[in-house]
């Protein structure tokens, strides 16, 4: 089944039909559909570059002040310099009582 779904064919199958650019597939990432599209190609670009994150078992908590963070800038009106410092300091002190 994973040899299927990360199939080369089968991922831009599944890219096109989601309008997305999440190939799982290095090959597949090479692709017209993704590098003649300045927006996928950045994104693809942006994957390459990514590197994954030390393990912190405070991540998923850390990822839920995140997501409050940016749904209170762009949907609740909280100013970007405010929300991105609250924020900040929400995810020191969660870190701090880990420790």
């Amino acid at each position: 089944f994973i040899k299927f779904i990360t199939d080369k064919d089968n991922q831009l199958t599944f890219c096109k039909a989601n309008m997305s650019a999440n190939p799982s597939n290095k090959a597949a990432a090479e692709d017209p559909y993704f590098t003649d599209d300045p927006h996928l190609a950045t994104f693809v670009q942006q994957i390459k570059n990514a590197q994954m994150p030390e393990i912190n078992k405070n991540w998923v908590y850390v990822e839920d002040i995140i997501e409050r963070t940016l749904e209170d800038i762009l949907f609740n009106g909280v100013p970007m310099a405010e929300g991105l410092y609250n924020g900040k300091r929400e995810i020191e002190k969660l870190l701090k009582q880990a420790e």
